[in-house]
């Protein structure tokens, strides 16, 4: 049976409403003809998730090679593409050399940080990294998932397309974050769970809606603290509440943990520390590079059978992916301290980021916060303090003074009204920055 069949008789839905599978995929396969794709590469993109999902897995069906990307706009294409369910031919379509024949896919970083790169994947080893994600979080087939992230990203193609294959679970696919209001409206009968972006979860908890259906809600793609997750589930008093972490590179998923309340008091852990959990099945972590008087820290280091075929020399140690985060690590347990590229040395300190901003988070009329960085010839480097909200300069200032201890450093305050994102709303730091220099002028 193909991989389209298997999928769409799983009964999806969208926006409430039973999906027409044959209906959806009748017209794209109508329009993917009789080209032969056979281990060649092609570009997909679609705004509708449910699309972009029959798109994707059609094309494997045909032994061609999905390349998946967030949108068509600006993109040189050097290749055929299948973008919004249309044939556009951009040159012969590219041949992939050297897989004998294995499925596979390939998938842009999110380039928060950097300049997005490819990373191709044998679909054999996201199925498995697909199950040991269900398995991280007990995703059973009577399970219905809600998608309010991005099917397009390297977790949207694990969470709604690959983990629905392996699970037998139905998704309920969503064009656009669903509000949890509207989500209390649902009549259908399945207990569901939520995948949500760090920025989600923090809406939520404002929110402060509680939706019953709700059994499983799982954060990721960014950190998340302790005192966060016990607010939200105060929200959602009946659900299990996960965490996760993992980076495209990896497959993407490394790690997954089941929150609880005594936490804190078990581990003896302050509230603004952000956990990641622990390692998924088959993947271990080690840690270099550690800091100078810091405990069981460093740089975290990922084995795993899932990491992407394409991996370069400079990423590997050995057959370890060495990643650009620091963590700690505290009975098995991982928390996240902060990017390499976003630590601050500031006149011979260290600055990490992450802590400030959770202390910020929590200020009135603030909804988020980020802290970026500049070369500075006195001092090396100095932070630039980045606030969305709705607070005055002069109140951030007098709770610098209180909350933080190197407050001096902070000479430079921004506040504004809506910061620019990314794929699983991520902050877009290269956009922030631009806006920031420009308001200077």
């Amino acid at each position: 049976m193909s991989l389209l069949k298997q999928y769409l008789d799983l009964k999806h839905r969208m926006y409430f409403e039973d999906v027409i599978g044959d209906a959806v995929s009748g017209a794209i396969l109508n329009e993917l003809g009789q080209r032969e794709v056979q281990q060649k590469w092609i570009y997909v993109a679609h705004t509708d998730p449910l699309k972009f999902a029959v798109s994707f897995l059609a094309i494997l069906d045909r032994g061609g090679i999905p390349v998946c990307l967030p949108s068509a706009k600006n993109i040189q294409l050097d290749s055929w593409a299948f973008i919004e369910g249309v044939w556009v031919s951009s040159g012969p379509p590219r041949e992939f050399l050297g897989l004998n024949n294995r499925a596979c896919y390939a998938v842009p970083t999110s380039g928060t940080t950097g300049t997005p790169s490819l990373c191709e994947f044998y679909l054999e080893k996201a199925f498995l990294n697909a199950k040991a994600h269900a398995q991280g979080f007990g995703i059973y087939n009577q399970l219905e998932i809600i998608q309010t992230l991005p099917v397009h990203h390297s977790y949207g193609i694990v969470a709604y397309i690959l983990t629905p294959l392996v699970t037998g679970c139905a998704v309920h696919f969503c064009p656009s974050m669903v509000g949890v209001r509207s989500l209390k409206k649902d009549k259908s009968p399945h207990d569901s769970i939520i995948h949500l972006s760090p920025s989600q979860a923090r809406f939520l908890i404002r929110d402060s809606v509680s939706v019953p259906q709700i059994k499983k809600v799982s954060v990721g793609g960014g950190t998340i603290t302790l005192d966060e997750l016990d607010k939200l589930q105060g929200v959602f008093l009946n659900s299990e509440i996960f965490v996760s972490y993992g980076l495209t590179e990896a497959g993407p998923r490394v790690t997954a943990g089941l929150f609880a309340r005594s936490m804190k008091q078990e581990m003896n852990l302050d509230g603004s520390v952000n956990w990641i959990g622990s390692p998924i099945s088959n993947v271990n972590v080690k840690l270099i590079d550690p800091a100078p008087g810091e405990w069981q820290s460093g740089r975290l280091c990922v084995q795993s059978p899932y990491i992407k075929m394409n991996t370069q020399s400079e990423e590997m140690d050995g057959d370890w992916l060495v990643t650009r985060d620091r963590v700690r690590i505290q009975d098995n347990q991982i928390f996240f301290l902060s990017r390499e590229d976003d630590l601050l040395k500031y006149g011979g300190m260290t600055i990490y980021p992450k802590e400030i901003e959770n202390s910020v988070r929590n200020w009135p009329g603030v909804r988020d916060v980020i802290i970026l960085k500049e070369a500075d010839p006195m001092y090396g480097e100095r932070p630039l303090l980045i606030i969305e909200g709705d607070i005055e300069l002069k109140t951030v200032q007098e709770l610098l003074v209180r909350d933080v201890v190197l407050y001096t450093a902070f000479s430079e305050i921004f506040i504004q009204g809506e910061f620019p994102r990314q794929s699983l709303d991520k902050i877009d730091r290269k956009k922030l920055l631009q806006s920031i220099r420009g308001a200077r002028k």
